[in-house]
């Protein structure tokens, strides 16, 4: 059976970093009497949860989302014991590539390439207190465009918690679906999965014969509406399918 190019997808990703409307390598010095240090971790916190969500890091991206999408992060949860399973069954019978490309993924669980987010954005601008902050970024949009957009967020302890979507202005209301509503596209999304994976996983453990192609792009296509809500989330529009 052919196997898949298991580290040109890993490649992929980590080269998917490097790609954004600005460069992020090294934060300037800041001055005296420039942003006070829990002020500077509000103008990463963009740039963190973008990356933890390219690397499929999801329960680290969902720590840093407001509270109100913790109830998305506990729906995707449901997949994990049908995915769990999987993946042993994947080890048994010799896709040992795609097992463990699952296990990277924990966000989407497709073995090939779906982008959520397109590169890192480049913060421009902070206004921050105590509590809150606005952040002006330079954002890639699914389509490939650049345009200009604002975080906003909440200091809960040591941690800030981003807003989502994106908004068009500092005091604008986001500007795509609401906590409630990517749940709901969520939920649905997880409903289509969840009798996939648990179809494969029993046709594995039965000792069927399936070729890793075929259990890569059925995995991949069940997980486009669940990356397409995700993008939505974050963006308020999608160019997954």
């Amino acid at each position: 059976m052919r196997q898949l190019p298991v580290m040109g997808v890993i490649l992929g990703s980590i080269a998917g970093l490097m790609v954004g409307c600005g460069d992020n390598s090294t934060p300037a010095p800041i001055k005296p009497g420039g942003i006070v240090p829990g002020q500077l971790a509000a103008k990463r916190a963009v740039t963190r949860l973008f990356r933890m969500i390219q690397l499929e890091e999801r329960d680290r991206a969902f720590r840093m989302l407001d509270d109100a999408y913790q109830p998305i992060l506990g729906s995707l949860q449901t997949l994990d014991a049908s995915s769990d399973r999987l993946r042993k069954a994947l080890d048994t019978s010799g896709h040992g590539s795609i097992a463990a490309m699952l296990k990277q993924k924990r966000l989407t669980l497709a073995p090939g390439y779906i982008e959520i987010v397109a590169g890192d954005p480049n913060c421009l601008e902070l206004k921050a207190d105590d509590k809150n902050a606005v952040v002006k970024v330079e954002v890639a949009l699914p389509d490939g465009k650049c345009k200009e957009a604002w975080a906003s967020m909440t200091r809960k302890e040591i941690t800030w918690k981003v807003k989502l979507p994106l908004a068009n202005g500092p005091d604008a209301k986001p500007g795509g679906p609401s906590p409630s509503e990517t749940r709901a596209a969520v939920d649905k999304a997880v409903a289509g999965m969840k009798p996939v994976i648990d179809d494969l996983a029993g046709r594995l453990e039965a000792a069927e014969m399936i070729e890793e192609s075929v259990i890569a792009e059925k995995l991949t296509t069940a997980a486009r509406p669940l990356a397409a809500a995700l993008q939505q989330m974050v963006y308020g529009e999608t160019k997954t399918q």
